[in-house]
């Protein structure tokens, strides 16, 4: 894990043996805002295990995770924001709690999940790890985007035709 980056504007195709999804974007953006919007799929619902942000250390350019393991919604810090009703139990900071044993399901055509750094942040990599929440359904169009205020959002980069889980 973590080997694998994946050019954002080249996704490719789903293989069944990777358990991650990596993107590695080809720009910078500063933001303390990010979202991952998903407009369409086959499915009613998906469950993400795991949702993280990554940036790159000046000096040695190694990938360091930039938002922390969350046990709530707000801590240790930051904020994990949706607009999806979660189902089965779940909560939205599941998917960014560092383990992929919890889970957000949730309804997420045309909602979002994302989360507020505490300041204006370069993420370089965002990694996404979901399961199917029934057999054969996928999502296969999403947008990361970005915000400066929280209430108007543009798209950093759209991902179309991934044809499996993993947005």
């Amino acid at each position: 894990v973590g080997s694998e980056w994946v050019d954002v504007n080249n996704i490719g195709t789903y293989t069944s043996s990777k358990s991650w999804t990596y993107y590695d974007f080809t720009s910078e953006y500063v933001s303390s805002k990010w979202r991952v919007y998903c407009t369409k799929g086959t499915a009613s619902s998906i469950a993400f295990t795991e949702f993280q942000f990554y940036g790159r250390t000046p000096i040695t350019s190694q990938s360091i995770q930039l938002n922390p393991n969350m046990t709530s919604a707000t801590t240790p810090y930051g904020e994990v924001i949706t607009d999806a009703t979660p189902l089965s139990n779940t909560q939205p900071y599941y998917a960014f709690d560092g383990t992929i044993l919890d889970m957000f399901k949730a309804e997420l055509a045309n909602k979002y999940l994302g989360y507020i750094f505490d300041v204006p942040t370069v993420v370089k990599r965002f990694t996404i790890n979901s399961v199917q929440t029934t057999a054969g359904q996928r999502w296969y169009k999403a947008k990361l985007q970005v915000s400066a205020d929280g209430t108007t959002w543009t798209d950093f980069d759209t991902y179309t035709n991934t044809n499996h889980a993993n947005v």
